[in-house]
């Protein structure tokens, strides 16, 4: 899992393949080790480009993230999931995490990340 440093202070994490039964404890393990090498919890973006199956395991370490963020009142969202993830995300209620890359690139503590991304994105397809 690669991870970037944004100017503002937070991080973006990039998970890759599938979040699930097989990977989600080597996954928590990384977060976990991520957050013991800083001093305070940060504001921390995941972005799922790359996760392509998340399983209720899955779930339950995005939502132990969830809860770390609320006690140290950092911020966490999701970014970018692709439809199978999202659906998940959608069943299990969790997808208010997930950013509007519109307003998000306005301002937040992700914006300069979700701007770069956005603008790098080819654009929709006219049907």
């Amino acid at each position: 899992m690669s991870q970037q440093n944004l100017s503002g202070g937070g991080w973006v994490l990039l998970p890759q393949g599938a979040i699930d039964t097989a990977t989600s404890e080597q996954f928590q393990n990384r977060i976990q080790k991520f957050l013991e090498e800083r001093t305070q919890v940060p504001d921390l973006l995941l972005d799922l480009s790359g996760v392509k199956y998340l399983s209720s395991v899955g779930l339950g370490a995005l939502i132990q993230l969830l809860k770390k963020s609320r006690e140290t009142k950092s911020a966490f969202a999701l970014y970018d999931p692709q439809l199978a993830v999202r659906r998940v995300l959608e069943i299990s209620k969790l997808d208010f995490l997930v950013v509007d890359p519109v307003s998000a690139a306005a301002s937040g503590p992700f914006a300069e990340y979700i701007a770069r991304k956005e603008a790098a994105r080819p654009p929709a397809k006219k049907i």
